[in-house]
C-alpha cells in the first residue's frame, strides 16, 4: 500500500512539474541555446535598444508619466515575456497605442498629484495583466482566428500618424497644446514661426542619415549608428548650450519593487479601461506574433501568448511601469537581425 502511494505521489509530482515547465517555454529555449547565435543576438539586442531608448522616453511622456518609466516598462516586460512566450521574434514593452489609451483612461480619475497618477497607471497595468492571464487560462486564444489583418494594419497606421504628429512638436521644439491628430497638424502649421531652427536642423539631419543608411547600407543597424552618433555629437559639441533641445537628466538606477495599492472605488473605475486595453493588447499581440511566426516558419501557442502578455504587464506594474504591448517597429528590427543570422548560417 505504501509502495503504491509512493508511486502515485511520484506520478503526481511528475505531472505537476511537466505542467509548470510547459508554462516556461523561454527557459526551455535558453537551455538549448547555441553559442554561435550569441554575436548575432548581441547585434539584434543593441539595434532594438537603439530604437527603444528614444521610444521609451517618448511613450513614457505619451502615457503622462515620467520618461524614465518607459525604460522601466521595457526592462521588466521584456524579461517576463521572454520567459513565458512562445514567440521568438516579438518585442514587447512601451508602445504608442497602449500609452495613449492608458493616458486617456487615467486622466479623468487622476488628481494633479503625479504620484497618484503613477500609482493609478501601475494599477491599470496590473488589472490589464490579470485579465490577460485569465484569458489565457480559460483558453481564449482561439480569438486569433477571428482577427483581421486589415484591422491591425489600419490601427497601426492610425497610431503611426498620431505618433508622427506628436513627435513633430519635439522636432520643431514647440510644445503642442492639442492632443488629436488634425488639431496637432493645424497647430504646427499656425505656430511654425516659433520653431527652434537648431533643433529642427539637428533632427532633420539625423532623420536624413537614418533613411540614407537604411537605403544604402541595409545590413548596417542604422538606428543604432544614428543614436550613438547623436549622443557623441551632442556631448562633444555641447549642443544643449547651442539652442538644441534635449531630453535632460534621466534618473539612474533600477526600479524598485512596489505594489500599486488603490481603493476599491478606483478599481471599479479602472476595470472597464483595463478590459479595453486587454482586448487591444490581445488582438495586436496575437496578430503580430503570428505574422513573425509565419514569416519564420514556426508555430506559437496563442493561449500561452495571452499568459505571457499578462505576466509582462503585471511585472511592469510592480516596477513603476505602465501597460505594455507588442511593438511592431522593434519586432521588425529584431526579425531583420535574425534574418542576418539565418544568412550567415547558410553561408
Amino acid at each position: 500500500m505504501m509502495e503504491n502511494d509512493k508511486k502515485i505521489s511520484q506520478i503526481w509530482y511528475a505531472h505537476l512539474l511537466q505542467g509548470v515547465w510547459s508554462y516556461l517555454p523561454g527557459i526551455q529555449v535558453l537551455l538549448h541555446y547555441e553559442r554561435r547565435w550569441l554575436r548575432f543576438d548581441i547585434l539584434a539586442g543593441l539595434s532594438v535598444c537603439a530604437i527603444l531608448i528614444p521610444q521609451g522616453m517618448a511613450y513614457g511622456s505619451l502615457a503622462g508619466t515620467e520618461p524614465v518609466s518607459g525604460f522601466y516598462t521595457a526592462m521588466v516586460a521584456m524579461i517576463a515575456y521572454a520567459i513565458f512566450s512562445t514567440s521568438r521574434h516579438m518585442m514587447v514593452g512601451p508602445e504608442a497605442g497602449s500609452a495613449i489609451i492608458a493616458a486617456g483612461i487615467i486622466a479623468p480619475f487622476a488628481t494633479r498629484d503625479p504620484l497618484h497618477y503613477a500609482v493609478l497607471m501601475a494599477a491599470l497595468a496590473l488589472l490589464t495583466g490579470l485579465l490577460l492571464v485569465l484569458a489565457g487560462i480559460v483558453k481564449l486564444g482561439f480569438i486569433r482566428d477571428f482577427l483581421s489583418k486589415p484591422v491591425l494594419v489600419g490601427y497601426m497606421n492610425a497610431i503611426a500618424l498620431s505618433m508622427i504628429a506628436g513627435q513633430m512638436g519635439k522636432l520643431l521644439n514647440i510644445k503642442l497644446e492639442s492632443s488629436m491628430f488634425f488639431p496637432q497638424v493645424w497647430e504646427m502649421l499656425t505656430r511654425f514661426s516659433e520653431t527652434s531652427m537648431p533643433t529642427l536642423v539637428m533632427g532633420a539631419s539625423l532623420l536624413g542619415l537614418l533613411f540614407f543608411m537604411r537605403f544604402k547600407f541595409p545590413r548596417v543597424p542604422a538606428s543604432l549608428v544614428v543614436v550613438i552618433l547623436s549622443i557623441v555629437v551632442t556631448a562633444v559639441f555641447k549642443l544643449d548650450q547651442r539652442g538644441i533641445s534635449i531630453v535632460g537628466d534621466i534618473p539612474t538606477g533600477l526600479p524598485s519593487f512596489q505594489i500599486p495599492f488603490i481603493s476599491m472605488d478606483d478599481i471599479q473605475l479602472l476595470v472597464p479601461g483595463a478590459l479595453t486595453l486587454a482586448v487591444l493588447i490581445l488582438s495586436d499581440g496575437l496578430l503580430t506574433a503570428q505574422v513573425y511566426a509565419d514569416k519564420n516558419k514556426y508555430s506559437i501557442n496563442a493561449n500561452q501568448e495571452l499568459i505571457a502578455f499578462g505576466i509582462n504587464n503585471i511585472a511592469s506594474s510592480l516596477f513603476h511601469g505602465f501597460p505594455a504591448a507588442a511593438s511592431e517597429s522593434r519586432s521588425s528590427v529584431n526579425n531583420e537581425a535574425r534574418f542576418v543570422k539565418r544568412n550567415a548560417r547558410a553561408a
